[in-house]
């Protein structure tokens, strides 16, 4: 059933050449930009860039992804074909310069397929992360007026048709698919393509795509993106609507929206951020400065595309005709690394902390393999330390290092695919001890900084300026200041054209040209950015005294037993603790105490809540006296993005984690307080035994 068929048209004849484009030229205001004579548009409008990349590397491989066991790749060439026909039909079908598509889905190929021809047709992609609940999907579509939500398959369809109603402005869905294999021109390299209807990027193992026949009726059209891709026009026809795309394209602009993405956020309803074209071209233009990327790399795309950090990383990848491997189950990275070997390779902190965590694991059972362990990573940081200081090593050394890579550092290496190009962190802050791991088999992790509203990019480290510890130096061409309170205040050509639909929001968050970023930090004496904490996580404890709570559960982070910290202590009198143990880490440390943990027996061991705390004191025993934990619970609740406490790129949601265990926190604060007036002269976390409950 041709789409043409279900999904009205607005306006006489859009998709006409003679259509009159300003009959809603400017559909949702500030979404669309107006051309700059002279100005180059490949250099700033990311549809543009895609099709220079496509002159250049029509038969390089752009895409892979593993199907049934088998490598679907398409090259360039084949990627524009299905950009271009999906953006044939987006004209064909009503969508106009300015309108929303929603894509909700899973990492694959036709992501960014549908996302380019989007850009392509002058609409703006509306990112939405797979995992999102009812509410958060309604908000957002709803927000956004997405006139076409294109999604994953049979389960984001179901969520999307119970939450129809909340949606008025979505006319039709599109079912992500994987058409049969296509014709290949002369000179092409055959691409692998599962038929119709076999699984899809992001569906579980086995499950088919649903065509439009096959779903169950309803209101809103549920169409198969192969039927949208292989509409069946004539010659004239297609010229016509050719010309339609063409004529849009002449539009474009760099400052037209090219993504509005919703934070994730730790706390408040999702905003949609405005990013434009041109600050997208701008930072990859700012790391071409610093990193030698050429198309024989090939990337690993892991994190959601719905995030700024891995959509605005695929630009980089796609502008440089690189591959890019897309991961559909995340569950798989430790092996797709290893496998694939990419030589770019973008992710959030703890998958590096991970795979810290999985080495020392390897050797923990063996004495005599943690002392050849531990002497080699003291070999690899001499080694390390005598290449930045530009220093030959001496022949002792380089006769260490040799034996050091063989036995330990070379393993490590292949775990995590080889060397690499780029091996980039994000998201959140990268501990100093991981970067100092890496670092010692030979790898450098550039740790960066930025925020959505940044595009997402502030500061980054590269291979020519690099300090552990620091999120970098600032884009070139961009400017940091320190603001009121240690706020990290920013301005660049990356920065957001606004929040979608609140301009009060924008106006308090730009201020004279001053990205105010809501975190806390500092530049050190040679420039680089060191993040302190987010403004709003900030404690105030009633004696007044302000404290950062990111450093502290820094620290306890640091030890393997614990997954999860979170401080307690705004407007409290004093700081508390909600910890969630490793439960591996908590199996290993039970076998040691002698402790069984059949059934749920691990939440009622005293022995073990003890060692908890033991750890908890020893661990923060230098703090000052106000930084002090003073009482604890231990969560044995799992933290992910399904039950709310996580976001996508696996931060704590404090103020949920906050809501949800405010029984838990009343409970120990009541504690306390009892305590004090009883005379106890101490608070140590050592001394306050609490309840032998733990939570679930």
């Amino acid at each position: 059933m041709p789409i043409s068929e279900t999904v009205p048209s607005r306006g006489a004849d859009s998709a006409s050449p003679d259509a009159t484009e300003d009959t809603r030229a400017d559909p949702a205001g500030l979404l669309l930009g107006t051309p700059v004579p002279g100005e180059d548009p490949k250099r700033v409008h990311l549809a543009h860039m895609f099709g220079d990349v496509v002159s250049r590397y029509a038969y390089r491989p752009a895409s892979r992804v593993r199907i049934d066991g088998q490598w679907r790749i398409r090259t360039f060439a084949q990627m524009r074909r299905r950009v271009d026909a999906i953006a044939l039909a987006l004209v064909e079908h009503g969508i106009e310069r300015g309108d929303r598509v929603a894509i909700f889905s899973h990492n694959s190929p036709e992501w960014l397929e549908i996302d380019l021809a989007a850009m392509t047709v002058g609409a703006v992609p509306v990112p939405i992360y797979p995992t999102s609940t009812a509410d958060q999907l309604a908000h957002i579509v709803s927000d956004s007026e997405a006139r076409v939500i294109c999604l994953a398959g049979a389960k984001q369809r179901d969520l999307v048709l119970s939450a129809h109603d909340r949606m008025p402005s979505l006319v039709a869905l599109v079912v992500i698919d994987t058409p049969s294999a296509q014709p290949v021109a002369a000179g092409e390299p055959a691409a692998t393509e599962p038929a119709a209807g076999a699984p899809q990027p992001g569906a579980p193992s086995g499950q088919s795509v649903p065509t439009a026949e096959s779903v169950p009726s309803a209101d809103l059209p549920v169409l198969s993106l192969a039927e949208v891709v292989a509409t069946d026009r004539t010659s004239a026809r297609t010229a016509e609507l050719r010309a339609v795309v063409d004529q849009r394209m002449a539009q474009s602009a760099g400052d037209d929206v090219a993504s509005l993405i919703y934070t994730s956020g730790t706390t408040g309803a999702p905003k949609g951020v405005m990013i434009t074209h041109r600050a997208a071209m701008a930072q990859i233009e700012a790391l071409d400065k610093f990193f030698d990327i050429g198309p024989s790399d090939h990337s690993l795309c892991f994190l959601p595309l719905s995030h700024a950090l891995e959509w605005g990383w695929s630009m980089v990848v796609l502008s440089h005709g690189c591959l890019n491997t897309f991961v559909t189950n995340p569950k798989t990275i430790a092996t797709m690394l290893a496998e694939v070997r990419p030589t770019l390779f973008v992710s959030v902190p703890k998958l590096y902390e991970q795979v810290m965590t999985v080495a020392h694991e390897k050797v923990a059972d063996s004495r005599l393999k943690t002392r050849i362990f531990d002497w080699s990573l003291d070999v690899g940081r001499q080694w390390w330390l005598a290449a930045e200081a530009g220093r030959r090593p001496d022949v002792g050394l380089r006769l260490r290092h040799k034996v050091a890579d063989a036995l330990v550092l070379g393993a490590i290496r292949a775990a995590v695919g080889g060397r690499k190009t780029v091996l980039a962190a994000g998201g959140a802050p990268l501990r100093k001890e991981v970067e100092e791991f890496f670092a010692a088999i030979g790898i450098l992790v550039c740790q960066g900084y930025g925020l959505t509203e940044a595009s997402p990019l502030v500061s980054f480290n590269s291979t020519g300026a690099h300090k552990f510890g620091t999120a970098g130096k600032p884009l070139v061409g961009s400017e940091i200041k320190i603001g009121e309170g240690g706020e990290i205040l920013y301005r660049g050509p990356n920065i957001m054209k606004g929040y979608w639909n609140a301009p009060e929001v924008t106006a308090q968050t730009i201020q004279d040209g001053w990205l105010h970023t809501g975190d806390i930090g500092h530049l050190d004496e040679d420039g680089y950015l060191v993040i302190t904490d987010r403004l709003k996580d900030i404690i105030v404890t009633l004696n007044g005294k302000n404290i950062s709570p990111q450093p502290i559960e820094g620290l306890l982070m640091a030890d393997p037993l614990f997954e999860h910290a979170v401080i307690l202590g705004d407007n409290r009198p004093c700081l508390t603790l909600l910890v969630k143990p490793s439960m591996p880490r908590v199996e290993e440390l039970a076998e040691k105490l002698h402790l069984s943990l059949s059934g749920g027996e691990a939440a009622s061991s005293p022995e073990l809540v003890e060692e908890i705390r033991r750890r908890v004191t020893e661990l923060t025993s230098k703090l000052p006296y106000q930084e002090q934990i003073r009482d604890l619970r231990v969560l044995w609740d799992d933290f992910s993005q399904d039950n709310g406490l996580l976001t996508p790129t696996l931060k704590v949601r404090r103020r949920e984690v906050e809501r949800r265990f405010s029984n838990v926190i009343d409970e120990m604060y009541s504690r306390l307080a009892s305590l004090r007036r009883g005379g106890s002269g101490s608070h140590s976390g050592r001394d306050q035994r609490g309840s032998d409950r733990e939570h679930r």
